[in-house]
């Protein structure tokens, strides 16, 4: 079944194992598995409807970089469709999911193993990305798969639906973390009112047969104002913490916010 996975990834057509080793982890392997820290190191888990949920995040941005988030508004069914939907990609026949392959005409957005490589060659994972805004372009990335039609137009509403409210949230938690530092609210979202960039993207990590001595994908920030992440219920995300890695524990209905680089910068207090 593993050996299947693998194939059906195309990770190991062009290339061997071992140029998937970090040669680091040789003398030093990493975990095979993951032990969650104890409460008081675990990642700030923050409720939208509490009662003043702004001071609470203009503390993670300082002190983390990273938090997890609660009452969120997006609906947990609509999260369990997606994981599903991602799931469901995934296990397509390699072929079919390299109809949409990002390496054409050079674009970010699509299918691959090889574009996921673009900054970190060594990384075990494929990814699926597609444009929301400025101009959503989901369902072009989607119609080259060929998903089935009552399929196509699921997937592609679920990711729809999740970009825009994600997005919205996204500025949301700017106006928050603004009002959080004692500034006005729109001190941070009126650089995004005429237009704004996003992306959704989905990562897959196979089963790999030397898990100690390689990586899903490298420790890394991102350039972003804030990444939305929903995971499923498999443990593997960290965060680094006062240089400790802390394993974010899986929450079905939580979504974890990772703060940019471009946020970083505007804010002036956050970590990325």
């Amino acid at each position: 079944m593993t050996e299947h996975i693998i194939q059906n990834s195309g990770l190991l057509r062009s290339r061997t194992l071992e140029e998937f080793v970090r040669r680091q982890s040789i003398e030093e392997p990493l975990p095979t598995h993951n032990i969650f820290p104890p409460t008081s190191h675990a990642l700030p888990s923050i409720d939208l409807h509490s009662a003043r949920p702004e001071e609470q995040l203009a503390v993670a941005c300082r002190d983390w970089g990273f938090f997890q988030i609660r009452n969120h508004g997006v609906p947990p069914a609509l999260l369990d469709r997606l994981r599903a939907h991602s799931h469901s990609f995934f296990e397509l026949p390699l072929q079919q999911k390299e109809r949409a392959a990002a390496c054409k005409a050079n674009n970010f957005y699509g299918y691959g193993v090889a574009k996921a490589r673009t900054y970190f060659p060594d990384d075990w994972m494929e990814a699926f990305d597609m444009e929301w805004t400025p101009v959503p372009r989901v369902r072009q990335h989607v119609e080259q798969v060929g998903l089935p039609h009552t399929q196509f137009h699921d997937f592609c509403g679920v990711v729809e639906e999740f970009a825009s409210k994600t997005e919205k949230l996204a500025i949301h938690l700017t106006e928050l973390v603004a009002l959080g530092l004692g500034l006005d609210a729109t001190t941070f979202s009126q650089h995004f009112a005429e237009s704004t960039t996003s992306t959704v993207r989905m990562n897959y990590y196979p089963p790999c047969p030397q898990p100690s001595h390689t990586l899903g994908i490298s420790a890394h920030s991102d350039f972003n104002i804030f990444t939305i992440l929903l995971h499923d219920a498999v443990p593997g995300l960290q965060v680094l913490k006062d240089d400790e890695w802390i394993t974010v524990k899986p929450s079905p209905d939580t979504l974890v916010v990772n703060v940019g680089d471009t946020f970083q910068v505007q804010s002036r207090i956050s970590k990325s």
